[in-house]
């Protein structure tokens, strides 16, 4: 179990090594020569490999949160614990987007769709007063 949980503490590492590539290839690189930029000295650097180049962070980042949700299905005694795991984890933080809104955003925070796709494309008949 040990090395199970060293594992994934190293796999996370990964993804906040991928995280911080993004962010500093947004600060660094990607808006650094507009010159209505909030970073007036990151154009200095942009051309650094790891700020230049950050946006390969987001395929390293879901790569390994990918092979961490595979092995978190290994580990459920099915498909319907999968996805009570899942979902368990990932709904939380859906739950705000309804108290920050109107009640008719209640149905699309459940199922992770935009309140347009619900509203508009999913039930266009649907009208809230």
């Amino acid at each position: 179990m040990e090395y199970i949980q060293n594992r994934v503490a190293f796999l996370d590492g990964f993804r906040g090594l991928a995280v911080l590539a993004v962010i500093f290839y947004h600060y660094y690189s990607s808006h650094s020569y507009d010159p209505r930029s909030m970073y007036p000295f990151a154009g200095m650097v942009s051309d650094f490999p790891l700020f230049k180049y950050g946006f390969y962070g987001v395929q390293l980042f879901f790569s390994v949160s990918g092979f961490v949700i595979v092995m978190t299905l290994e580990r459920s005694g099915g498909l319907i614990e999968f996805a009570v795991k899942r979902l368990a984890r990932l709904w939380p933080t859906m739950w705000p987007v309804f108290w920050r809104r109107n009640p008719q955003d209640f149905l699309p925070s459940l199922t992770f769709l935009d309140s347009y796709v619900v509203w508009k494309k999913v039930l266009p008949g649907i009208q809230f007063s």
